[in-house]
C-alpha cells in the first residue's frame, strides 16, 4: 500500500476504510490508523472490503482534510494522547472559508462520502478558516494542534500553497467537565472466618486504621492528607470525570486481604479497584472490607514479599519463592502496589526507558514514565 499509479492530474492520495480510518497515504503528517501493508486482504472473515481513495491534484489547487476524533471523559488538553482515541462517525456542520472571502464550503461540498475524514479538493492556494458550527453530543472543547486558532472568528486557520498543497489535520473533541466529582470509600474490618464467599457485611466493624491512596486518570496520586477523612470514611473531592483507582495501601494488623464487592479490580494492580465518575454520575462511593487470614492462620508467604504464595501462583503469576521475580530491584509486593508505586512484577523495565524499575525508585524517577530517567543510571543490557 505504498504507491498508486496516478493520472497526470493527481500527485497524492489518502485511502480510507469503511470505518473512516486512514489505512494508507503518501502525504507527510497524516496519521495512518489501520495500516494495510502489502495491500487489502479479502478472506472468509471479510469477503467484501470497501475503501475510498481520495486523490489530490497538483498545481495551483490544493486540498484540506479533517480527521475527527472524540476523546473519552477525563482527557484534557494537558494529557491528550492522539493515539488513544478513535475517529467519530458523527456528521458535523463544518465550514471552510478562504480568509479573503473567495471560497466558502460546507459538508455538502465534501469530495467522497460524508464522515471522517472530511476532504475538500480543488481549493486555490490561500489561507483558510476552519469553523466547527457544533460539537458531538456531550463534548464541549475542540482543538486542532496543527492549526492556529483565531479568537476573533472562532475558527482554526491553515494555509495551502505550493510548498504544502494538501493539508490534512486531526480534530480532537474533549469533554470540559466541571471539577465537582468525588470518590468516597468506607472501610470495614471483618471477623475471623470471613471470606469473600461468606461475607456478612453487618458483622464487620468500622476500620480503626486507614491507609488509602487514590490514583487519578493522569497517573498522579492523592493520599489521606488530600482527602476528608472521618472515622472509617474517606472522601476525595473536586475531581474531574474519568476512571479512578483506589487502593488500601496498608492493611490493619492481623488482616491479610481487602475486597470491594461489585467493584471491578484494576487490570494493572490486583491490590486496587476502579471506579468511574462522569457529568451524569459525578459521585462514586463504595465499601472496602478487610479480611483476616482463612482459618485464623496467616497465609504462607515463602519469599516474604507481602504476597501470599497462593496469590502469587494463582492470581499474579510471580514466583512465590523469589522476592523479586523480574530482577529489577523491587520486591513483587512493592510492584503490585503495596508500596503505592505500581509497576509490572514480570517486567524489569515497566516503561521501557532502559532503566530498571528498582533503579528509578532509588534515583527518584518515575518507573512508569519513559521520559523520567537519569541516563547515568541506565541499566546494563
Amino acid at each position: 500500500m505504498d504507491s498508486f499509479q496516478f493520472s497526470d492530474q493527481f500527485q497524492s492520495y489518502v485511502l480510507v476504510d469503511e470505518g473512516g480510518r486512514v489505512v494508507g497515504t503518501n502525504i507527510d503528517g497524516v496519521r495512518v490508523e489501520a495500516p494495510t501493508p502489502g495491500g487489502i486482504t479479502i478472506d472468509g472473515d471479510a469477503p467484501d472490503t470497501v475503501v475510498t481513495l481520495y486523490h489530490f491534484r497538483p498545481g495551483d489547487a490544493g486540498a484540506i482534510g479533517l480527521s475527527l476524533y472524540a476523546y473519552p471523559a477525563g482527557v484534557t488538553l494537558d494529557n491528550l494522547v492522539p493515539e488513544a482515541c478513535e475517529q467519530t462517525a458523527e456528521q458535523l456542520d463544518v465550514t471552510v472559508t478562504a480568509t479573503d472571502g473567495s471560497v466558502t464550503l460546507g459538508v455538502d461540498d465534501i469530495d467522497g462520502p460524508t464522515g471522517s475524514p472530511y476532504v475538500w479538493n480543488d481549493l486555490p492556494h490561500n489561507n483558510y478558516a476552519i469553523r466547527l458550527n457544533g460539537l458531538p453530543s456531550g463534548y464541549d472543547l475542540v482543538t486542532i494542534p496543527e492549526a492556529t486558532f483565531d479568537d476573533a472568528t472562532d475558527s482554526f486557520n491553515v494555509c495551502i500553497d505550493a510548498d504544502q498543497p494538501e493539508v490534512v489535520v486531526d480534530v480532537f473533541f474533549l469533554q470540559d467537565l466541571p471539577s465537582g466529582g468525588s470518590v468516597t470509600v468506607e472501610v470495614f474490618d471483618c471477623p475471623t472466618g470471613t471470606s469473600p464467599e461468606n461475607l456478612a457485611r453487618d458483622a464487620c466493624e468500622p476500620s480503626a486504621g486507614l491507609d488509602l491512596v487514590l490514583f487519578l486518570p493522569d497517573g498522579t496520586t492523592r493520599g489521606l492528607d488530600e482527602a476528608e477523612a472521618t472515622d472509617n470514611v474517606v472522601t476525595w473531592s473536586a475531581l474531574t470525570a474519568g476512571d479512578y483507582v483506589v487502593q488500601e495501601a496498608g492493611l490493619p494488623e492481623g488482616y491479610t486481604r481487602a475486597i470491594a464487592p461489585e467493584i471491578p479490580t484494576s487490570t494493572t494492580n490486583l491490590a486496587a479497584v476502579v471506579v468511574s465518575i462522569s457529568d451524569q454520575v459525578p459521585d462514586a462511593s463504595f465499601a472496602i472490607y478487610t479480611l483476616p487470614p482463612e482459618g485464623g492462620v496467616a497465609a504462607t508467604d515463602s519469599d516474604e514479599d507481602g504476597l501470599s504464595d497462593e496469590d502469587e501462583m494463582n492470581l499474579i503469576g510471580t514466583d512465590p519463592e523469589t522476592l523479586d521475580t523480574d530482577g529489577d530491584g523491587r520486591p513483587d509486593g512493592d510492584e503490585i502496589g503495596l508500596r503505592r508505586i505500581v509497576t509490572d512484577p514480570l517486567d524489569p523495565d515497566s516503561d521501557d526507558d532502559g532503566v530498571d524499575d528498582g533503579d528509578e525508585i532509588v534515583n527518584e524517577t518515575d518507573p512508569n514514565d519513559p521520559a523520567s530517567f537519569k541516563p547515568s543510571v541506565a541499566s546494563d543490557e
